[in-house]
């Protein structure tokens, strides 16, 4: 009965998508939609692929806005414009300052030390290198390893090559973290993504519909400008939220058999797609930006008293098993948490005292349900990395 059933639904004919790996949201698009930062972002790279001259660049801004795509588009391209180049491009997240080595030049004994690493690397070098580093910020002490990568001929002495690191984080603060001798070592140039205004949506959408739809008016103006509106106004532009609706949208129509997608195919998608964002931004967060967004949902949010919930949390389902934040870092969580559109802050009046005032209140804007399964998670990690 289960296998004819399935059977049923493998031999439907698609009725409206064409190609679904169009709609993954890691996919590289043959053509961005250009703006200004994807036009400052090929200037800037430029002056090295052309001159030489190294430029460190630090591309930030709200997720989905288009950091990776563009990095990923400009280090696909480098060997049509040049031999000369060499391009890497590593995500970062959760690895070791050896592990990014080892991405790098993977024919390296992962055995060496740190230093041992870095001089293999830089004395492999052939070419002049263009490195792009993405989740900079979720890399672990990524420090020491960005300064002599700054540095390669202090490092090195037979390294004759110049290395241009293009780092990428959603982490507008993520720099300010940095010790000054690294920061004075890098000289970054920041480059700021915005996020997506309404017309750019709907120019995004339009490309992926045009590549992996079989008909493009399967979905009409009006519900892309529905999207569009909802992605701009509510989502601080992600176009990955997008992207997916898309997607959802187009398989619930396929569904009921039908070649057009519908209103109601809409709302559900948008919904569905908002909630797979939110479970991967979770996801990636760190123990510390965990703690800090759960804190969020306690009944007095308040921006003053929430260090304290916080810590207070922490220390209660971890069994104080984890390093507590300083009160600075905890306003940089927040900040990061905003960034990322997991909270958002308001300003409300207390009436509670003889004399009403505002204050600052911080509301999570993200699904409790996914927040208490990641945390309940973590905690089992966590229980399990103490035994051992």
């Amino acid at each position: 009965m289960n296998s004819s059933k399935l059977q049923e639904i493998m031999e439907r004919k698609a009725t409206i998508i064409k190609n679904p790996e169009i709609f993954e949201i890691d996919q590289t698009p043959d053509e961005l939609v250009e703006r200004r930062e994807t036009s400052v972002l090929f200037e800037e790279v430029a002056i090295f692929l052309k001159y030489r001259s190294v430029h460190n660049l630090l591309l930030t801004g709200h997720p989905g806005t288009g950091k990776t795509v563009t990095a990923n588009s400009i280090q696909e391209q480098i060997p049509k414009f040049s031999d000369e180049i060499n391009s890497f491009l590593v995500n970062c997240k959760d690895l070791t300052p050896n592990e990014v080595l080892y991405n790098l030049n993977p024919t390296m004994p992962k055995n060496l030390s740190f230093n041992d690493a870095m001089f293999y690397f830089l004395k492999s070098l052939e070419k002049d290198t263009l490195v792009f580093l993405d989740e900079i910020d979720k890399g672990r002490n990524m420090g020491d390893l960005l300064y002599k990568l700054s540095r390669p001929k202090e490092i090195c002495k037979d390294c004759d090559k110049k290395i241009n690191l293009v780092l990428i984080s959603n982490n507008p603060v993520w720099e300010d973290v940095l010790d000054a001798y690294i920061r004075s070592s890098l000289q970054l140039t920041r480059v700021i993504f915005s996020p997506y205004n309404k017309k750019d949506l709907i120019r995004i959408m339009k490309k992926r519909i045009s590549k992996g739809f079989m008909d493009p008016a399967a979905i009409s103006e009006e519900q892309l400008e529905k999207i569009a509106d909802f992605v701009a106004e509510q989502r601080t532009g992600d176009s990955r939220v997008a992207i997916l609706a898309l997607k959802y949208s187009a398989r619930l129509a396929e569904r009921r058999l039908k070649d057009k997608i519908e209103e109601e195919d809409i709302q559900k998608a948008i919904t569905e797609s908002i909630r797979d964002i939110e479970s991967f931004r979770i996801v990636s967060l760190s123990n510390q930006d965990l703690f800090a967004l759960y804190s969020c949902f306690t009944t007095n949010p308040n921006l003053d008293a929430l260090y304290d919930t916080c810590n207070n949390i922490a220390r209660e389902i971890t069994e104080n098993k984890v390093k507590l934040p300083s009160k600075s870092t905890f306003f940089r969580e927040l900040l990061y948490l905003e960034t990322q559109g997991l909270i958002r802050k308001e300003i409300v009046v207390n009436t509670e005292g003889k004399t009403p005032h505002k204050e600052t209140v911080i509301r999570p804007n993200v699904d409790k349900g996914i927040v208490d399964n990641e945390i309940n998670l973590r905690i089992g990690k966590i229980s399990e990395n103490k035994r051992s």
